[in-house]
């Protein structure tokens, strides 16, 4: 058997969806994984499972130079590059082992991206030498950064699929004859993700059509307060959903809703399509070009626009149940599209 190879992840935020892709890593392979992250998020509310190959610890606790040198990893992946100490710190290793930096950043064509482009041999390479993205416009922007084709890896976010399946193995069938009139955003509550747009449109049009849909809100963030003052009737809000919560949920819902103005991607996205959901998304929302097709599996609206978004609510929401459980049943199998094996395997490949 191999030896035991070591891959330090240094992150910020720790999602319940990366750590089970990083345990089917582990499970996978002859790896460990050593994972550096931030204190917790105020509004999510994650635990996660002991894991013997892997181990977890704060930065704010850490020498990262010095942690780095005593752990001598294979591999490093850091998200991205605003953390100083975590660039500064893979420097010195960039010629020796792989370091990925992730991106999610859209190539927008923007002032600052074109910048980057131009400085990018001195400001990222000298960190890292591969780059790991979720999609084809995160793909054309590192493309634009110098990266060479060989040393970019694809599939970086991976919602953990399989809980959702095994709520519903054979499909969404189940729902044709009582189908769920409820439209559903699980995320956080923040102002780029426009959760306060979508409750206020819906709840506009429920009242002025007498309509027998409502709308959950699920989660934490600074506009949980804001939307709640306004006591729609319509619109209901609900705590931080736990992970393991989820599937359960989605199986009693009917539309999934991502109103995001620039969503880098949206994990969010991937777990609802899993879960067999007709979806609606603004068009800046990235992970639809991987798990939307328009009109196949659910519609897509012009962010920011109340009249788009009314218009493809509309839509869904006057489909028959047999329409809206095909949307469904193609949702799954668009979400199959990425998941933990590929996502292991892409890692691993690296090491070899």
């Amino acid at each position: 058997m191999p030896d035991q190879r070591t891959v330090l992840f240094l992150y910020t935020r720790l999602p319940d969806y990366f750590y089970s892709c990083v345990q089917h890593f582990v499970a996978t392979y002859p790896c460990k994984a050593v994972i550096v992250r931030y204190k917790g998020d105020k509004d999510t509310n994650y635990t996660f499972a002991p894991d013997e190959n892997i181990q977890l610890f704060y930065k704010d606790d850490l020498d990262i130079p010095v942690f780095i040198q005593e752990l001598q990893p294979s591999a490093i992946v850091v998200t991205g590059w605003s953390d100083r100490i975590y660039t500064e710190a893979t420097k010195k290793y960039v010629r020796r082992i792989p370091v990925v930096v992730t991106v999610d950043n859209p190539w927008q064509g923007i002032l600052r991206q074109k910048v980057l482009a131009t400085l990018a041999p001195w400001a990222i390479h000298g960190f890292a030498n591969h780059a790991w993205v979720p999609g084809w416009s995160q793909y054309e922007y590192v493309r634009r950064l110098g990266f060479p084709r060989d040393k970019i890896l694809r599939s970086m976010y991976c919602a953990d699929t399989e809980k959702f399946y095994k709520t519903q193995p054979d499909g969404v069938d189940f729902k044709v004859d009582n189908y769920p009139k409820t439209i559903v955003y699980a995320g956080r509550l923040v102002e780029y993700k426009q959760p306060h747009v979508l409750a206020k449109v819906f709840n506009e049009m429920a009242e002025a059509g007498n309509s027998p849909w409502k709308l959950i809100l699920a989660g934490e963030g600074p506009l949980k307060k804001t939307i709640a003052e306004q006591k729609y009737s319509h619109v209901e809000i609900l705590d931080f959903l736990n992970p393991a919560m989820l599937p359960e949920f989605y199986q009693r819902s009917g539309i999934f809703c991502l109103p995001s103005k620039d969503e880098h991607w949206g994990v969010a996205v991937h777990e609802a399509v899993a879960a067999g959901l007709p979806v609606l998304l603004s068009d800046t929302v990235e992970s639809a070009s991987a798990f939307l097709i328009n009109g196949y599996n659910g519609l897509s609206f012009r962010t920011s626009d109340d009249s788009s978004l009314k218009h493809s609510l509309r839509f869904l929401m006057n489909m028959s149940a047999v329409e809206l459980v095909r949307m469904g049943n193609n949702s799954v199998g668009l979400s199959k599209s990425i998941n933990h094996a590929i996502w292991s395997a892409t890692l691993y490949n690296v090491l070899n």
